[in-house]
């Protein structure tokens, strides 16, 4: 616990907070300009679903960093206990997705689609439970990435591409899995 830097950890974590929020403004500009009506109704009962579905994954990253903290190597356990959860879960959201299909049924492709996004964000938020317990500011770094690289990702994809719901699913993978390296 001696070599975390308390004060540096929590100016990252502002700094990054300050950048995040500027990033998010940007992002949800040109979902909503980009994307039509039923798309970015989709789009919303996807982040909904995902919502529920990753609701139960703090039990992992909560009790990950009390214990990395401590100095228990608990990193790999939690780490493959979340793609194991994850694993899990892709089914039954899968069910989800062809329930909740009937509202609009031309997006079934997309919501199918995320599904990808599912094991990406779990496994993002026991990585950062690890990294709280271990390097703080890592956690603000990985944040940094993920707010920074979605928006040239979506940019080329939604905007440029006309690529529409699936690219801004498909952005949103991309930079969870940048945030993760």
């Amino acid at each position: 616990m001696d070599e975390i830097r308390v004060t540096y950890s929590g100016l990252v974590g502002f700094a990054v907070s300050m950048i995040g929020v500027i990033a998010g403004m940007l992002f949800v500009l040109i979902v909503t300009r980009q994307l039509t009506p039923q798309e970015f109704g989709i789009w919303s009962i996807i982040g909904s679903m995902l919502t529920y579905f990753i609701a139960i994954e703090p039990i992992i990253s909560y009790w990950t960093t009390r214990q990395i903290a401590r100095g228990e190597p608990v990193g790999r356990t939690a780490f493959a206990f979340s793609w194991i959860m994850a694993a899990g879960m892709v089914p039954v959201y899968l069910v989800s997705v062809y329930l909740f299909s009937s509202i609009e049924p031309e997006f079934l492709d997309s919501m199918i689609l995320s599904v990808i996004l599912l094991p990406v964000v779990l496994v993002n938020q026991t990585l950062t439970g690890i990294n709280m317990g271990y390097k703080p500011h890592a956690a603000s770094v990985g944040l940094l990435v993920f707010q920074s690289s979605k928006i040239p990702i979506v940019l080329v994809l939604v905007w440029f591409l006309n690529m529409g719901l699936d690219g801004a699913l498909i952005s949103t993978f991309i930079a969870y899995g940048l945030q993760i390296l």
